[in-house]
């Protein structure tokens, strides 16, 4: 080989190898500067999604929750109130006295069984089905209509019955919440029929 050919060799290695350093080196360069730009982007960001009021998008408006906390209050009275063992009875009051306003509590205390009554071995469960809103006002008054699966049984014998029923809830916001001021069952429906 001649000396011009291994020299020429020898600076295209060299050359070859100025070159990898060179872009390893470029590299780890623009890493850092790309990690030290995402760490200055990514600070705003994450004071942004911890204070969620100032994502008007992740977070609910007051109406929208006003709304939710109306259709829960709704369905806890609903499962309350249609479920019981020996008719609507003093414990299923007591346990409806502080989903209601104190007028409504009143009018249901009317309606409850005396102990010994008839309706001992009358047992009802009620689950929710579905919520409807159908009137709502804000910090004033909803209206939700439940649709529900109730199964009645009437002794320990006898085959449960289960219908579909209705029940539109009337609501007031009052001291912060939701509190049952009127309720109305529908006629029931059977299963079979429906």
């Amino acid at each position: 080989m001649k000396r011009s050919t291994i020299i020429l060799l020898i600076a295209g290695i060299l050359l070859i190898v100025a070159v990898v350093v060179a872009f390893v080196y470029s590299s780890k360069d623009s890493t850092t500067d790309t990690t030290n730009s995402n760490t200055a982007v990514n600070a705003p960001v994450v004071n942004v999604v911890a204070n969620t009021n100032t994502s008007p998008s992740s977070a609910l408006s007051q109406e929208q929750e006003q709304q939710n906390e109306a259709v829960r209050a709704a369905s806890i009275f609903t499962e309350q109130y249609g479920t019981y063992t020996g008719g609507f009875n003093t414990s299923v009051m007591n346990n409806l006295t502080p989903l209601v306003t104190d007028a409504y509590a009143k009018t249901l205390a009317k309606t409850v069984v005396a102990s010994g009554s008839n309706d001992e071995a009358v047992s009802v469960d009620t689950q929710v089905l579905n919520t409807t809103l159908s009137g709502f006002s804000l910090d004033t008054s909803a209206q939700v209509t439940v649709s529900t699966l109730r199964t009645q049984s009437a002794g320990a014998d006898a085959t449960p019955t289960q219908l579909s029923q209705e029940i539109t809830i009337t609501e007031v916001y009052t001291g912060g919440r939701w509190l049952v001021s009127s309720a109305e069952w529908k006629t029931p429906k059977s299963i079979d029929s429906l």
